[in-house]
């Protein structure tokens, strides 16, 4: 059974992956080397592949095609801060970019017959309050 840390890390360097990926296609596109469409089809092909890989298929959403550059996701550019339980099945972890904009993010995770899976992510503004965030 994979860790709660495992499975968000993995999460994460995989994200990041994607992101700097997508971003190749579309320079490749604006240049005219590739196709939009190709590149978007492609970009969500390899999300969906991670998606499964990592997120409650029931449970958690899915993400329409967009990504950010720099990437929103960093391997190792997000550290655990707390993990907190509520029963023995679902799991609150706390992180802390130390990059970007250095956000803190709340992700929730469920333990599955797979192990544990991600089904949301919030972002804890300033205030304290939680927004909800794509994963």
């Amino acid at each position: 059974m994979n860790s709660i840390e495992s499975i968000l890390n993995g999460f994460i360097a995989d994200m990041n992956s994607w992101e700097v990926r997508c971003s190749h296609r579309t320079e490749a596109c604006i240049v005219g080397d590739a196709d939009f469409h190709e590149s978007e089809k492609t970009g969500m092909d390899e999300y969906r592949a991670i998606f499964e890989t990592y997120c409650d298929k029931k449970l958690a959403v899915p993400r329409d095609y967009h990504y950010t550059i720099p990437p929103d996701y960093v391997a190792g550019g997000e550290p655990i801060l707390i993990i907190t339980y509520e029963g023995h099945d679902t799991a609150f972890v706390e992180t802390q970019q130390i990059h970007g904009f250095q956000k803190k993010h709340i992700y929730r995770l469920i333990l599955s017959l797979d192990g544990w899976r991600i089904i949301d992510k919030h972002v804890v503004a300033d205030d304290g309050t939680l927004l909800r965030a794509s994963l």
